[in-house]
């Protein structure tokens, strides 16, 4: 266990300062078995002061760590009042910006919802002059009329723009017709769905796109033609369609002849030419006339059986019925015959026309058969019936010339069919989006205002944009108003809400702070816990400098174990008590200066360490005693002037601490009302019984003055008592120079007319230090004109009477 302990303080004082609670909890905690309660001590007695300070630093580390963790735990409050605090600071500033909003929005709504509410009123009494009105008061109510409101002025515009809708829908109509009649001039048909001009438009732009190509290959095969044309190849086509025209008019005329001399009446030939040139297509009139001859003649037609056999006249009809429609089919010869001579007679002017541009020679050319077949193909994909009779370089560039005006013509009214189409897909998606946009759902035909309506609506369309516009404005202020009545609820449900929070937080705060420990208290946690960790290291420094000053001396003589065991139980009891006084002094330290506290906590650190029996153990425990008298006396006026002079007498505790055990006895302390024994000689019991009556008298009018005598009689009693028993007892010499004990110098005091010679001894005192400057101050209860207090000369007077008989020896208190 002396091992232990002298690592523990080697260990000690290799620390660095300032110490760190953590580095020293660990150190001790790991020799923590020296200090367990069931731990038995067996040291030698000079190493056993070693254990004592050891254990008050284990003692003090406790403490310390007990102090910072109050000290976290208030650190850990303040951090939550702070946040409480800011929270409730910020409560209070969004309650506020509450506050001012809805002061604001409330000057806003009151400014703006007065007209909403007179022009409500106003449009009910128009509906019924006999309705009673009223002007709300609640935001319930305030609500209930704006939504109203609201909902009239809604209606009321969604009908105006129902009728603008109607209109714009009108327009949008006849104008599609429009352009649906000028497709249809085109040859594009388009019908009442949306669907079909974006399925036509796709196909004639593919169409447009093919006849665009089939002109530009046209227009070359013009080209290269036009270069492989002689003049004498136009001559021989001229002279070719001359004859050919002269041909079919020999062939016209043979016919005319024929029509003019055939049997029928004119009657009849006028009736037959009238509905052959009514026909559209008379190709298809000549196919039905000559079926229908078919039919009438056919032996499989049960009615031409009945008519021959009862109609006489039946084969007469049915002869005039051939001679008609051989009629008939000599005008579609003539027909025929004059479209050809038409044809042939174009083609002859167009084949003469080139006379003027051509050469009299060919320039060389590609395979002339190849480009007569692909020109053919070209004019046979623009017109599948084109049937030339004879191929050649002429007739084909003739054919194209009279090819090239329809194509362009057919290829411009392509494009401008396609830019009708854009425009009717335009006005069917306007279409579309206006049914949508105002949800009309009705069929178009039945949304299509009548004529006279859709006249009224474009009359009315100014006058109705600015009822639009009017009521818009209207609608616009209404939802504002309703939209700021809304915010104005949630702002007032909002400052609620905030007042409880706030109230909740007012709480909590409270509580928090009533848990905070106050300014002063926090600062003796700091000042305590500087305290102990001063403490902590003189008693390590005092540690290492005794247990170098003890590696010098001889070791003691061998004990017995039962006798050290013996020792060690008796110092225990001594620190403990000096430990219990210790705590006492120390919970008003606070109080001490630094200088004054430095001093205190030496002086009880050098105590622990050479209290080694019992008469140095009672002077410590009177010392100790008397400074908590002192604190406890003085610590509301701070005025420590004993311990100040204490510690004149003591400047070094650890060399001079015997300048103060010296004043003080080796009793025992005893406890007011503890009564002792009385005392067998008559004059000392004269003398005590005198003294027990002054500290009555004393203590009524000056309680300090008289339980600091009542602690000197008992000292005094009990000295007499120990005389009694022992005459020599060594305790007897503290005894008899305790008197000169700074702490009786307020016993010294005069309180009545001998105050005047307590003044002059010390002015005198006073006069001859000042003229001789001695090294010490003179004592000013020396002069002969000084007399002693009562209470004094009462002290003076039974000492004096106990050191005539005692004779104590002369050995140390120590």
């Amino acid at each position: 266990m002396k091992d232990k302990i002298m690592d523990l303080i080697k260990e000690l004082a290799y620390l660095e300062e300032p110490y760190i609670l953590e580095t020293l909890t660990s150190i001790f905690e790991s020799k923590k078995e020296l200090f367990m309660a069931d731990t038995t001590i067996t040291l030698p007695e000079k190493y056993t002061s070693f254990w004592f300070v050891l254990r008050n630093v284990y003692s003090d580390l406790a403490t310390w760590q007990q102090l910072a963790s109050e000290q976290q735990k208030n650190a850990s409050l303040q951090l939550e009042i702070s946040s409480l605090s800011e929270q409730l600071k910020h409560i209070k500033s969004q309650i506020n910006h509450v506050n001012e909003e809805q002061l604001q929005r409330k000057r806003y709504f009151t400014t703006i919802s007065r007209a909403l509410f007179e022009d409500y009123n106003a449009y009910l009494l128009s509906q019924n002059p006999l309705i009673a009105t009223m002007v709300p008061t609640t935001s319930q109510q305030q609500q209930h009329v704006l939504n109203n409101y609201l909902k009239i002025l809604q209606d009321q515009i969604n009908k105006l723009i129902f009728d603008t809708a109607r209109l714009h829908l009108g327009t949008l109509i006849l104008k599609r017709k429009e352009l649906s009649i000028r497709l249809k001039q085109l040859h594009v048909i388009v019908t009442d769905s949306f669907a079909d001009a974006p399925l036509i438009y796709e196909k004639l732009k593919e169409l447009n796109h093919r006849l665009v190509n089939l002109k530009e290959g046209i227009d070359k095969a013009q080209q290269e033609l036009a270069e492989n044309i002689s003049t004498n190849d136009i001559r021989q086509e001229i002279k070719n369609k001359t004859q050919l025209i002269e041909k079919a008019k020999a062939e016209l005329l043979s016919i005319e002849v024929k029509i003019d001399r055939h049997e029928l009446s004119p009657d009849i030939k006028t009736m037959l030419t009238s509905d052959y040139a009514m026909a559209d297509d008379k190709e298809n009139f000549i196919a039905e006339s000559q079926n229908s001859l078919s039919w009438s003649s056919s032996l499989f037609n049960l009615h031409s059986w009945y008519s021959w056999g009862t109609d006489t006249e039946y084969k007469a009809k049915l002869s005039r019925s051939h001679a008609e429609f051989y009629f008939l089919q000599l005008l579609h010869q003539q027909e025929e015959l004059n479209t050809y001579i038409q044809q042939l007679t174009k083609q002859l002017v167009s084949t003469q026309d080139l006379l003027g541009t051509s050469s009299s020679t060919t320039k060389p050319s590609i395979d002339l058969a190849l480009l007569q077949q692909h020109t053919l193909q070209l004019l046979k994909e623009y017109n599948p019936d084109y049937k030339p009779d004879e191929v050649t370089n002429v007739s084909l560039l003739t054919a194209i010339i009279n090819t090239i005006g329809p194509l362009s013509k057919c290829i411009d009214e392509t494009e401008e069919s396609l830019h009708l189409l854009v425009q009717l897909m335009q006005i069917d998606s306007a279409i579309l989006e206006l049914r949508t946009t105002n949800t009309l759902t009705d069929e178009t035909d039945a949304l299509m205002p009548k004529p006279e309506e859709l006249s009224q609506l474009r009359i009315t369309e100014v006058t109705r944009q600015q009822e639009i516009e009017r009521l818009q404005e209207k609608i616009k202020v209404c939802t504002a108003s309703s939209s700021n009545l809304a915010t104005m609820i949630e702002l007032t449900n909002k400052h609620e809400l905030l007042r409880k929070e706030k109230g909740e937080l007012d709480t909590k705060l409270k509580q928090k702070k009533a848990k905070q420990p106050q300014a002063a208290n926090r600062n003796s946690l700091e000042t305590k816990i500087e305290q102990i960790k001063h403490s902590i290291q003189l008693q390590i420094i005092h540690l290492d400098t005794e247990l170098k000053a003890l590696a010098t001396k001889s070791e003691d003589p061998l004990i017995s174990e039962q006798t050290v065991n013996k020792q060690v139980t008796k110092l225990m009891d001594y620190q403990n008590n000096l430990h219990t006084w210790n705590c006492l002094i120390g919970n008003n330290i606070e109080h001490f200066s630094n200088q004054l506290l430095n001093w205190y906590q030496q002086l009880f650190i050098t105590l622990q360490m050479h209290v080694t029996d019992e008469i140095s153990y009672y002077q410590a425990c009177q010392l100790l005693r008397d400074i908590y008298f002192e604190v406890e006396a003085s610590k509301k006026s701070k005025d420590f002037t004993v311990l100040a002079n204490y510690q004149t007498l003591c400047p070094t505790p650890q060399t001079t601490w015997q300048c103060l055990t010296s004043l003080k006895p080796g009793f025992p302390l005893l406890q007011e009302g503890n009564k002792l024994t009385d005392v067998q000689n008559p004059v000392l019991e004269t003398h005590l019984k005198g003294l027990y009556q002054q500290q009555q008298l004393l203590r009524k009018d000056y309680p300090r003055e008289g339980q600091l005598l009542l602690q000197a009689i008992y000292n005094l009693h009990q000295g007499c008592l120990l005389y009694e028993m022992n005459p020599k007892h060594p305790a007897l010499t503290s005894l008899l120079c305790s008197l000169e004990d700074p702490r009786y110098e307020i016993l010294h005091s005069h309180r009545g007319f001998h105050k005047v010679f307590e003044w002059i001894a010390k002015l005198c005192s006073f006069l001859i230090d000042l003229i001789k400057h001695p090294q010490e101050k003179s004592n000013s209860r020396q002069f002969f004109f000084f007399k002693p207090t009562k209470t004094i000369q009462l002290l003076q007077d039974a000492t004096m009477e106990l050191g005539k008989h005692a004779k104590p020896l002369e050995v140390s208190p120590t």
